[in-house]
């Protein structure tokens, strides 16, 4: 086998990369500690494309002798790791969490984890900091690009290292031009796609494709050393999860990793033999185990004792991965990439039998629900009956409460986010009851308001708006529910509301655009002939209620989830809430649904010590939906099927308006 030079400092930036991914991700300092991903993904196509290129150019490259490196190199620890959470998840997650990790486990067995998580990135799935797998996303990422990458090499073997470098390069800038954009159009696909990710491991493979022909003075040569290190250090400390990412901003890290990686490529800089400090370099041995296993652990924990862990749980996780992590590197990594361990014959075979056991092993758990049906049963009803409503599509426009008659069109128009879809099923049967004929339009994370869409994600979610504006304005609809997770997009720059006028917002222009857009949504409505209902969001919890209920069930807890007070949801309403009183009018009202969500001594209601009033920590479940608002929405309802009676009779509606209290809502004269 082919080998390049030992290069210690190497070792030193995986260190640095995997210090800053495990200090971000448990929650001590780095706010940009996800980088180190990006200055992996640069070491890894430096050091594997030297590896490939060496061969290709000698004629002596064989597919079968670079994956069985590949193959002792990841898969070991890899598949040690996979088959311990799968085990542990048994006995410590719920079914549910079981279940899902079984899904991302598979797809991780099968190169496609990447792929798997960017359809998990909706607005239902949970918080990421759940998902124990979630970190092979990348691992996936490397593999993808090192089936394609080496066919490239070997196609342009006969070039002369400045052709192939020319070559390489332009699909480097176009990988990256596509990530550019692809940041500000598709963000999701864009962070968990080869695509779009190729170009930070072909600056590695660029560096090893030439050696370098210009002379650079020793004083220059130190300063661009240490320019790298600080640019690494630059991003890891200043971005965080409001950094636009990959795109332009990952240049950065990958160019000053690729900048160490070219100063040092001759004689070690003063940057590079710090980098090369006998701990830093025994940490960077350790950084592959070290990453695979810090994930794992951090979820399992907030699998079981909920997100904001305590500093000193969040500091023994850091401890435990780094023992799991040298016990991973001594017994399985370094081992079994010796060929005198194992031949390559047994690689391949043992790899393919772990593969399909593993595999199977998954298969087993999703089929039967994470183990469900041995679960205790009172864990079996908060988890199938505490799940949001699913009877209606996301992103679609679908008819609900009775049938339209042929040329018949809806009386109103249920409108809004995943928040709107966790009580279409509920309005849907209030409007059967009174036959009162309508439509509900949902679509995640997407606020009902013209105009804007969500900084995070693509403009699609403005394209839709405005194609259920038309829609209501084709059928001349009377009535529209708006229904949001106001708080949310006004809370945090990353999922902030932004428009033709605003880029990049803060948290000053996130809050110009929200009332600029309701203003603008309403007032448009009015002018079609439509009356307006704006509902206040429902209390949101620290906690996902579900989860921490079955959880209490599952065992044997006894402290139920924290409870937010009356005090603490007007406070976090209190912005958005008064942007949406300033719009009551003659044809605009707005609904507070929180008066029926407290109990008496201000706490809210998440459960009746049997089910859960919601499926996460802020959507309502199916059952909470019928149980907290059947009350709020049912005289809205009556007072819809009133005015079609008094239409259908040629009569003007009597006005009436709605008051909502602790007990179920009465009409009131005006």
């Amino acid at each position: 086998m082919s080998k390049l030079s030992y290069r210690p400092e190497i070792d030193g930036m995986r260190a640095i990369s995997v210090l800053a991914v495990v200090l971000f991700h448990a929650g001590f300092g780095f706010s940009g500690g996800y980088v180190g991903v990006d200055v992996f993904f640069v070491i890894s196509g430096f050091l594997i494309t030297g590896l490939v290129l060496k061969e290709v150019r000698a004629d002596r490259f064989r597919f079968v002798e670079f994956w069985e490196r590949r193959i002792r190199r990841i898969f070991p620890a890899c598949a040690v790791m996979v088959a311990v959470t799968l085990l542990a998840a048994i006995f410590l997650l719920l079914p549910c969490d079981t279940e899902s990790l079984a899904k991302s486990a598979m797809a991780q067995m099968l190169l496609s984890a990447n792929f798997y998580f960017l359809g998990q990135t909706g607005y239902f799935d949970g918080a990421a900091e759940l998902k124990p797998l979630l970190h092979t996303w990348s691992l996936a990422v490397e593999e993808q690009f090192y089936l394609v990458f080496p066919w490239l090499l070997i196609f342009w073997r006969r070039l002369s290292p400045s052709q192939l470098f020319w070559r390489l390069l332009l699909v480097a800038v176009a990988s990256f031009a596509l990530s550019v954009w692809g940041t500000v159009a598709f963000p999701e696909w864009t962070f968990y796609m080869l695509p779009t990710r190729a170009w930070e491991m072909m600056i590695g493979g660029l560096l090893a494709v030439t050696v370098p022909t210009v002379t650079i003075p020793r004083r220059v040569n130190e300063g661009l050393s240490w320019l790298g290190l600080a640019g690494i250090f630059l991003a890891m400390l200043w971005y965080d999860h409001s950094t636009r990412f990959p795109g332009a901003n990952s240049f950065l890290p990958c160019f000053a990793a690729g900048l160490l990686i070219f100063t040092n490529s001759t004689n070690l800089t003063s940057a590079g033999r710090l980098l090369s400090w006998p701990l830093l370099v025994w940490i960077g041995k350790l950084s592959y185990s070290l990453y695979l296993w810090h994930w794992p652990v951090l979820a399992f924990l907030r699998c079981r004792s909920g997100l904001d862990l305590p500093a000193d749980v969040r500091l023994g996780a850091v401890v435990a991965s780094f023992l799991l992590a040298w016990i991973s590197w001594k017994f399985v990594e370094t081992p079994l990439r010796s060929p005198v361990v194992m031949s390559r014959g047994w690689v391949y075979s043992l790899s393919t039998s772990c593969t399909l056991f593993l595999v199977a092993a998954c298969g087993i758990l999703m089929g039967t629900d994470g183990f469900l049906k041995w679960s205790p049963a009172d864990v079996a009803d908060v988890l199938e009956n505490g799940e949001m409503s699913k009877r209606f599509q996301n992103e679609e426009i679908a008819a609900i409460g009775p049938a339209l008659s042929p040329g018949e069109s809806g009386h109103f128009l249920l409108w809004g986010d995943s928040h709107a879809r966790a009580v279409s099923e509920l309005v849907h049967e209030l409007a059967i009851k009174h036959r009162v004929p309508g439509y509900v339009a949902s679509r995640s994370a997407t606020a009902p308001l013209l105009g804007t869409w969500r900084f995070s994600e693509d403009r699609e979610g403005m394209e839709w708006n405005q194609d259920v504006f038309d829609f209501v304005k084709e059928k001349k609809i009377k009535e529209v529910i708006l229904v949001g997770r106001w708080s949310a997009y006004v809370s945090n720059p990353r999922t902030a509301l932004v428009d033709e006028e605003t880029e990049s917002p803060d948290e000053k222009s996130g809050l110009m655009v929200f009332h600029k857009a309701l203003q603008k949504t309403v007032d448009e409505l009015e002018d079609l002939g439509a009356d307006v209902w704006l509902m206040q969001d429902v209390p949101e919890h620290p906690e996902d209620i579900r989860r921490m209920l079955a959880q209490r069930f599952m065992f044997d807890l006894e402290d139920e989830p924290r409870r937010v007070s009356l005090e603490e949801h007007r406070a976090r309403q209190a912005t958005t809430a008064g942007f949406l009183r300033e719009e009551e009018g003659e044809n605009v009202r707005v609904l507070d649904p929180a008066p029926l969500c407290f109990d008496q001594s201000g706490r809210a209601r998440i459960w009746d010590d049997r089910l859960p009033f919601y499926s996460d920590s802020h959507h309502l479940s199916r059952y909470g939906a019928r149980q907290l608002l059947a009350p709020f929405f049912d005289p809205i309802i009556t007072e819809f099927a009133t005015d079609i009676q008094f239409t259908k009779n040629g009569e003007a509606p009597s006005g009436t308006s709605i008051k909502v209290t602790a007990e179920p809502p009465v009409f009131e004269t005006r």
